[in-house]
């Protein structure tokens, strides 16, 4: 398979500085989060500090899941750009990374394990 140039956009790399910030603030939410629940008094407060704890998991996890998403869509893009294949990722029904992953497949032949992220996008 021969390699393509995926020259790092700036707001790709921006991306991944981004994802290492959620990291350390996840670690750093997280050790707050259980010396508060250390202090708590009272169970309502504890029910409280879980739901925030919670809240703002999800919103890293949904964070996280954009970043992947949108660097796996433009990786994709722009190995379609290099195909000789008219179809392009937009003309699949599927949307986001299943997109990605069946484009890869159906289209650009490049083996994609989604359940181990072991795939060869980018060779």
């Amino acid at each position: 398979m021969n390699s393509f140039d995926t020259g790092m956009s700036l707001p790709r790399f921006l991306q991944f500085i981004d994802l290492a910030y959620l990291v350390e603030g996840t670690r750093l939410t997280n050790e707050q989060f259980d010396k508060m629940m250390l202090e708590a008094a009272d169970d309502d407060r504890k029910r409280n500090i879980n739901a925030t704890r919670q809240n703002i998991m999800r919103s890293i996890f949904i964070s996280s899941f954009s970043i992947l998403e949108q660097n796996l869509d433009e990786i994709v893009q722009m190995k379609s750009k290099a195909a000789p294949v008219d179809i392009k990722p937009n003309d699949l029904k599927d949307r986001g990374i299943q997109r990605s992953i069946t484009y890869a497949t159906k289209v650009l032949n490049i083996e994609v394990d989604p359940n181990g992220w072991t795939h060869k996008l980018i060779s």
